[in-house]
């Protein structure tokens, strides 16, 4: 609490522990980027508040300064592994879910970028039943019984 503002707390990063690395619907790394994104832009709106208020910027508490646009560069160069390691966290996931919606459909490319033997197979079986149906129409239609 700072001049009957409430200060955010920023959000604790998910342990190595808490992600199962399964490729989740809602994993904790995305849960974690949404509350980073929220803390962010509650930051940024006490700031705006704060000059709003005339309020002189070394009164402020120093989690309130230190996240200003002028300290951003800061600490990115403080801690960019972590921002690299989400990133790629991050792209995994992402074709992780490419790679599932794929196999779901069936319509995912093979090695040779045509279809995958799974869909070529299903393929093979629709035409094949199509042939047995038409023999069986025609055996029931033209069969002399």
């Amino acid at each position: 609490m700072f001049d009957g503002f409430v200060v955010p707390d920023k959000p604790s990063e998910p342990e190595a522990d808490e992600c199962c690395m399964s490729g989740c619907a809602i994993c904790v790394y995305d849960l974690y980027a949404a509350a980073l994104e929220d803390y962010k832009l509650a930051m940024e709106a006490l700031r705006t508040t704060l000059m709003a208020r005339k309020i002189p910027e070394k009164e402020w508490p120093e989690d309130v300064r230190a996240a200003g646009p002028r300290n951003e560069n800061k600490r990115a160069k403080q801690d960019p592994l972590r921002d690299i390691t989400l990133n790629a966290f991050e792209a995994l996931e992402r074709s992780l879910r490419e790679k599932q919606e794929r196999d779901k459909s069936g319509m995912g490319p093979g090695v040779d970028g045509r279809p995958a033997p799974s869909a070529r197979r299903s393929r093979r079986t629709s035409i094949t039943s199509i042939g047995a149906v038409s023999e069986a129409i025609r055996w029931v239609l033209y069969s002399n019984r």
